[in-house]
């Protein structure tokens, strides 16, 4: 459980944007793709369909978990 968070099930991951900004944000497991760049979108103070999120080489679609 993180800290404040009130999910069991959260995890933190640590963003790197392409202008080398660096934050974590915290959200639970089951979180869709969406809902990730909604809370990315807020931090960077950016528009949701200018995010593209990329793990292990490999691009996130929306309807993902």
């Amino acid at each position: 459980m993180l800290p404040g968070s009130g999910c069991q099930e959260g995890m933190k991951l640590n963003i790197q944007g392409s202008s080398e900004k660096k934050f974590s944000i915290e959200c639970e497991q089951s979180s869709q793709v969406t809902e990730l760049k909604k809370q990315i979108a807020e931090e960077m103070s950016c528009a949701i369909e200018n995010l593209r999120l990329i793990y292990a080489g490999r691009i996130l679609k929306d309807e993902e978990t």
